[in-house]
């Protein structure tokens, strides 16, 4: 059976609402051997906080959506990884769901916003012909919903991360004149072939 913090009141003698409010690092100020004391119970306990409860408490769904386009698939796992590890330590959840056009992407979208997502994490998509969804995003974000957007700069008024190329190029050049050379070359993409992954919207160089 689950312990729960009436079991670790139990344990420590204190009462609960006092387990409740350190457990859930509220502002008191208790003191320092009184919160070791619920701390380590807690631990020897083996006390998992009921999420499902402090979602219904916090009116917060837990969640945090990502919405990931197929020409960045390689970098999906990684980047995932990396979410998830930051979300668990605040007790989120991601919720991840992928897209190879901006159709897709915005029936994903609306299935996130149906589930009460806390924010957002957009891959967005753009197709050849320059549609997007960029602007019904950025329309959520102004309504208040919290939004980063990656590996690209199309919504506005969104705060981006984004890798730098013109850094990336100036450090690399950087590094071969410190090491002597100086007839530096750029070969830069001219002919492509299409991804068998996500056809018309993947490419590489030949």
């Amino acid at each position: 059976m689950a312990t729960t913090l009436k079991d670790i009141a139990a344990y420590t003698g204190l009462s609960i609402p006092t387990v409740h409010q350190v457990i859930n690092n509220y502002n008191v100020p208790f003191a320092d051997k009184t919160r070791k004391k619920v701390l380590d119970a807690a631990a020897k306990l083996e006390y998992r906080p009921n999420l499902a409860a402090r979602s219904l408490q916090s009116k917060k769904s837990l969640l945090i959506g990502l919405l990931f386009y197929g020409v960045n698939y390689d970098l999906m796992a990684d980047f995932c990884r990396g979410l998830q590890h930051i979300a668990h330590d605040h007790e989120y959840v991601p919720a991840v769901m992928a897209h190879a056009t901006v159709e897709e992407e915005a029936d994903n979208l609306r299935s996130l916003l149906d589930r009460r997502i806390d924010a957002l994490i957009i891959n967005a998509a753009i197709e050849a012909d320059g549609r997007s969804n960029a602007s019904q995003l950025a329309e959520l974000h102004r309504a208040g919903l919290p939004m980063v957007e990656v590996f690209g700069r199309l919504v506005a008024g969104v705060p981006s991360v984004a890798f730098d190329f013109r850094e990336g190029a100036r450090a690399a050049t950087q590094y071969l004149i410190d090491h002597g050379h100086r007839h530096i070359v750029l070969f830069t993409r001219e002919r492509y072939r299409e991804s068998e992954q996500v056809p018309g919207r993947l490419w590489s160089a030949l």
